[in-house]
Formats: C-alpha cells, sequence, structure tokens
C-alpha cells in the first residue's frame, strides 16, 4: 500500500489475486463493501494495470463506484477525456497545453516528444507517457520507520494570508520571518537542508499571484538564511507601500540534500556565528514547552500575529501519524 494524500493510496494486488480465484473484480467489490461495512462511507476505486490510469479511475465515478480502466478500453474512456483530469496536469500546465492545441488527454498522447519536449521540457515526455499509459512505477510499500520516507519530501513550505493587507516593509519582513521560522524548524526536524528558497506572492487588489526563487550559496537550515534569501526575493519585487497592498506570502525551501559531514570553510567572508546551532537550542526550547514559548520580536510589533503559530496548525501529517 502506498499513501497518496491524506484521503487516498494505491494497492498493488499482484500477489494476492490467487487468493480471490485470479478476479481483481473480486477484491475490489470485497474492499468496496468492507468499508461500507466496518467504516459506514463509500469509496471509489479505479482498477487499471498502471498507477496513473487506476487513479484517474478512483475519479472517474464517485462517490461510490469501482472504474475497471484495461488495456482494451483506455482509449475510449481515458483518452476522451480533458487533459486536466490526468494526473499533475495543473491549471497552468492545462491553459500551456490549451494554447497549443492539446485538450485532450488523447491529444497529448499522440503529440511527439520533440514537440513536447521543445514546448515543456522534460515534463512534457513525462505527461506523454502517463497518457500513454506506459507509467511503470511500482507501488511502494509505507514504512513509518524507513529513512526513505524523509528523501520522498521534495520541499517544505509554508503559507499565510495575512490578518490585513501588508503595506510596509515591517509588516511583510515579519511575515516573512514567522514562516521562515515554521520551514526551517520542519526541515531540521527532517534531517535536512535547502539549496533554494522560493516565494509565494499574492496581491491583496485583484488577488493576482507569481512566484520565485534563488539558489543558495550553500545548503542551509538555518532560519536566518532561509528568511534573508526569501525576504531579498521579496524585497526586489515588490514595493510594500499603501499603493500596493499584499494579502498571501508563502515561503519555500526545495532542493533538499542531507548534511554534509564535512564542509569547506571560507578563508575570507566567514559566515560568522552558528546560526543553525542557535536554532537547533531554540528547537530544544519549543519542543519542552510549546512553539510559541520563545518568539522573535518582530512577531510582537504586530498583534495580529503574536501567539500565531505557523507550524503545528498548518502541518499535514503523514497517514501513519493518525494510527498512533
Amino acid at each position: 500500500v502506498e499513501p497518496f494524500g491524506l484521503d487516498e493510496c494505491w494497492l498493488d494486488v499482484t500477489g494476492s489475486l490467487a487468493l480471490h480465484g485470479g478476479d481483481v473484480r473480486v477484491v475490489a467489490g470485497e474492499i468496496s463493501e468492507r468499508v461500507k461495512a466496518e467504516l459506514g462511507c463509500t469509496v471509489s476505486i479505479g482498477v487499471s494495470w498502471n498507477k496513473i490510469f487506476a487513479k484517474f479511475g478512483s475519479d472517474y465515478r464517485k462517490p461510490d463506484a469501482i472504474t475497471f480502466i484495461t488495456r482494451e478500453n483506455y482509449r475510449d474512456v481515458v483518452w476522451t477525456a480533458p487533459v486536466r483530469d490526468l494526473l499533475y496536469v495543473g491549471p497552468a500546465t492545462e491553459r500551456k497545453l490549451h494554447g497549443y492545441g492539446i485538450e485532450t488527454i488523447g491529444q497529448l498522447a499522440h503529440a511527439s516528444d520533440a514537440y513536447l519536449q521543445r514546448r515543456f521540457g522534460k515534463i512534457g515526455f513525462v505527461l506523454r507517457t502517463f497518457a500513454r499509459g506506459e507509467d511503470a512505477t511500482r507501488v511502494k510499500p509505507y514504512d513509518p520507520d524507513a529513512r526513505d520516507v524523509l528523501r520522498e519530501i521534495k520541499s517544505y513550505g509554508n503559507g499565510l494570508t495575512a490578518p490585513h493587507p501588508i503595506t510596509t516593509p515591517a509588516d511583510a519582513r515579519a511575515l516573512i520571518w514567522l514562516l521562515a521560522e515554521s520551514v526551517a524548524q520542519r526541515m531540521r526536524e527532517g534531517g535536512v537542508q535547502a539549496r533554494t528558497v522560493a516565494i509565494g506572492v499574492r496581491n491583496d487588489t485583484d488577488l493576482s499571484g507569481y512566484g520565485c526563487q534563488v539558489k543558495l550559496r550553500k545548503p542551509t537550515a538555518a532560519t536566518r538564511h532561509i528568511a534573508h534569501a526569501a525576504w531579498a526575493l521579496l524585497a526586489s519585487r515588490e514595493p510594500m507601500d499603501e499603493d500596493h497592498p499584499l494579502r498571501a506570502l508563502h515561503v519555500r525551501a526545495t532542493d533538499l540534500v542531507e548534511p554534509a559531514h564535512c564542509e569547506q570553510l571560507a578563508l575570507f567572508n566567514a559566515d560568522g556565528p552558528d546560526w543553525e546551532g542557535l536554532d537547533h537550542c531554540i528547537d530544544e526550547l519549543r519542543r519542552r514547552f510549546g512553539n510559541t514559548c520563545i518568539v522573535r520580536g518582530t512577531e510582537l510589533l504586530d498583534g495580529s500575529l503574536a501567539g500565531l503559530d505557523i507550524k503545528d496548525e498548518n502541518t499535514v501529517h503523514p497517514v501513519g501519524y493518525f494510527h498512533r
């Protein structure tokens, strides 16, 4: 069983079919009936030979249905559907595909590799592979104690819609630090460092938004370094005044690596204090007494931010968390 989000998972029953007469329909039907009887809720099940089409089938008919997508019917069922129904095709990608005349999954499947790679890069080839039913990734069993679980995490991020429009650099800086605290603390708990920092910005006037990122000089999990990088990105692009108010900010650390045991030191322009070491001391205090036991002065300048616990209030826990 491989969890996918909070309420979905993939299940590989290849090795269990003999127990059910070799009929996958029997397995799907039994899962559906047992969930109803034991939990009192319905499930939508998709059955196919690959994970992408199985996911498509689970979304095809809801809330109580079993959809079988086979090598014989996928052209009629999957290829006629809008391209947005394919896993990992979001609104932005959908708009780009429509701009190039690709509106159905079938049209995507028939597009040439060269054309898609020229227009979309590597992701174009990946989406075409999905559309053709050629995804061969295996169902990966979930092991909450395995170190590989951490490696599956691609980024750490937190965002917040501000209690009021952000119209001054001081307001923006306080919010950046609040978000960076959460992101960096979660990275340290995960035992990783980031090589890239990204921000997302949403304006208050028309709710339009954008994102941007910067590569760091070296990997870090220090709150100060994450916050400074995020602030530099924002300050270089936003005037932050009454005429250009902001409504929401998002800070994300990505391009993750495990901390190096050895580090190349600089002869000149040394980094100064051990900020990450200080952060670990603060983490221990917060672990023992709560995340709000120690806060930065910038948070106290804005009463609407004081007392906010971004980390705990916005953490989406893995499935295994709820089984403890």
